[in-house]
């Protein structure tokens, strides 16, 4: 991988779970970090950067605002762009659809205008495995997409926008399709936190049927791709799945935590419901990580539970506060 030393860098959604433990990671390479985050909210920024903070750049902006957009990407005018920045949710509902909209399309297509404008060697865009919906697995960059949330259909319009902007502009764009990333400082309400607190609290564990499998993989490993993904210039124009390629059922995964945490608790399979149209098995295929960028999860689903549950066992209240 090429160095990032004294590269200026700007990370959209810095302030987030993955966004965070990628701005740690610049931070160590020596780059010049700048991070849009929303307004009043920094996140995971100050857990994890701690005193390394003041090396970090911040612009609290609604990626809504254009006209603000623009005049940061004058000032900055950064050599890489990562944009992680998205309103999550994965739930099958129309109550979330224009937010969706607003945020991972409209500010998509903002930030791709203010950047382009300014020039940048390359344009990280942050999609999901969950365009595949229930298509063939392992999932193939190549195979149709069928996203059934609008979340993942919102993502999949900000990729056609990156493919578009790349087609009519030559525009240095790397679309990825990130699997579901899990470690610390993750949103306590996703599963394998939820899981990981309710142990370590003593309550009651209430999870769905847990047949669903899912590629896991853990968030160092995610932060090394996509970084890889932004010093391969053989990336350029690519979509690219990073997942672990191997499914685990979501039964086994919440198993494994209580085995490791307390084996007396006993976990309650069926007491909350499915997500309707939910797929039931996602599973990336790493082939072309691996063939273009040399990247493969180097840590196993074991070892990334048991650094996940350390943290969690060390932060204060366990991750509650800090």
């Amino acid at each position: 991988m090429g160095s990032l030393a004294k590269v200026r860098i700007l990370v959209s959604g810095a302030s987030g779970f993955i966004g965070a433990h990628l701005t740690w990671r610049l931070i160590q390479e020596g780059a010049q970090v700048f991070a849009l985050t929303e307004k009043n909210q920094l996140g995971n920024l100050p857990i994890f950067l701690k005193e390394q903070l003041k090396k970090v750049n911040i612009f609290q902006v609604d990626l809504k605002d254009y006209p603000q957009l623009k005049s940061i990407a004058e000032k900055v005018r950064p050599q890489k762009v990562y944009h992680l920045a998205a309103f999550v949710n994965l739930e099958r509902t129309f109550s979330n659809v224009q937010r969706c909209i607003e945020t991972n399309i409209k500010g998509t297509v903002n930030l791709l205008q203010a950047f382009e404008r300014v020039g940048c060697e390359v344009f990280i865009h942050s999609g999901t495995c969950e365009v595949y919906g229930n298509g063939p697995i392992p999932f193939r960059e190549e195979q149709p997409i069928y996203p059934i949330s609008p979340y993942a259909i919102s993502k999949a319009c900000g990729e056609f926008f990156c493919q578009m902007y790349q087609q009519l502009y030559q525009y240095p764009v790397v679309m990825l399709r990130l699997s579901t990333v899990y470690g610390p400082g993750q949103n306590p309400e996703r599963l394998i936190p939820s899981v990981i607190l309710s142990c370590l609290r003593k309550e009651k564990i209430e999870v769905s049927s847990g047949k669903q499998k899912r590629d896991f993989t853990y968030v160092k490993d995610m932060v090394d791709g996509f970084i890889r993904a932004s010093t391969t210039e053989r990336a350029i124009g690519q979509i690219i799945n990073l997942g672990d390629k191997k499914g685990c059922s979501i039964e086994s995964i919440v198993n494994r935590i209580v085995r490791k945490i307390d084996p007396s608790l006993r976990p309650v399979f069926g007491a909350r419901k499915e997500r309707p149209f939910e797929a039931r098995n996602w599973c990336s295929s790493n082939d072309r990580a691996w063939e273009l960028l040399d990247w493969k999860p180097r840590i196993s689903l074991d070892e990334g539970l048991e650094r996940t549950i350390r943290y969690y066992r060390e932060v204060s209240r366990w991750g509650e506060d800090e």
